[in-house]
């Protein structure tokens, strides 16, 4: 009987599949450890974008806060302007009519008005009329700010 016996030597594809594991082992611990690394940073990049949003959020709330303000200065500007230009003709009108009751009550040496009751009736009421109309302007001038 013939008997053959094959002796091989098996440490060699001992040593390369216990090395193989070795490097499965390390490769997975590598993926956990990089895994565990971009939730993190994911997590970061998550709150940096809605710090962003809310930022901006907030920009755009200034910037229309600005741009009413912006808006309502130039308005106050305006009618102080307005007022201005209404107010010194009014003024003047009060002072002439002032003058002319003056006239009429002291009576100038050339004055001699039978109907002088009215017309100092109607000077009083044009006096009051135009003091209201320039207190109006004057008052309407002012700009209330958004927090009054």
């Amino acid at each position: 009987m013939n008997v053959a016996t094959v002796n091989r030597d098996l440490s060699a594809q001992k040593n390369l599949e216990r090395a193989l594991r070795q490097l499965a082992e390390n490769l997975e611990r590598r993926v956990e450890e990089r895994t565990f690394e971009l939730a993190e940073v994911n997590k970061w990049l998550v709150a940096e974008t809605v710090k962003r949003a809310q930022s901006d959020f907030r920009f755009q709330q200034l910037q229309n806060e600005f741009l009413h303000a912006a808006r309502i200065t130039a308005a106050g500007q305006m009618a102080a302007t307005l007022a201005t230009k209404i107010s010194q003709p009014l003024t003047a009108i009060v002072n002439s009519v002032n003058a002319a009751k003056r006239l009429l009550t002291n009576g100038g040496p050339s004055i001699y008005l039978p109907r002088k009751k009215p017309l100092l009736k109607l000077a009083e009421q044009l006096y009051g009329q135009a003091k209201s109309s320039a207190a109006s302007a004057n008052s309407s001038a002012r700009v209330k700010r958004k927090d009054e």
